[in-house]
């Protein structure tokens, strides 16, 4: 098992969203602060699904976001489109995947062990 803290670089220009992907943003984080509620956005590859869930995230004033990929390939993905938007927050990443072989990881990540690490029996 990898596990994988990507440093907190400095702040980028954050994208523009296109008209529909700020719709897309907004419906989703109004559904979402009614209690108990929950969302899934389907939308084809290409259409900036990762980023209108950044910015739903950031219309949320969330604190803590599960994202939820098919492959380890997309979660390397996701941590460096969070990380062009900007993002300084904490991130790991755990997975069997060696993010030391990803080049375009090599500069977002450490691949040295973390000082603190609590693995689960």
């Amino acid at each position: 098992m990898t596990v994988v803290e990507v440093p907190r670089p400095g702040r980028s220009e954050r994208a523009r969203l296109f008209p529909d992907q700020a719709e897309a943003v907004k419906r989703p984080a109004g559904h979402l602060r009614r209690a108990g509620t929950r969302a899934l956005f389907v939308s084809a590859t290409g259409t900036g699904k990762t980023l209108v869930s950044i910015r739903t995230a950031d219309e949320l004033g969330a604190r803590l976001v599960l994202f939820v990929v098919p492959t380890l390939d997309l979660a390397a993905q996701t941590a460096l489109a969070w990380l062009r938007d900007g993002h300084s927050e904490h991130m790991v990443i755990v997975s069997s995947f060696d993010a030391c072989g990803h080049d375009d990881l090599v500069a977002a990540v450490s691949c040295r062990p973390p000082t603190r690490v609590r693995w689960a029996a």
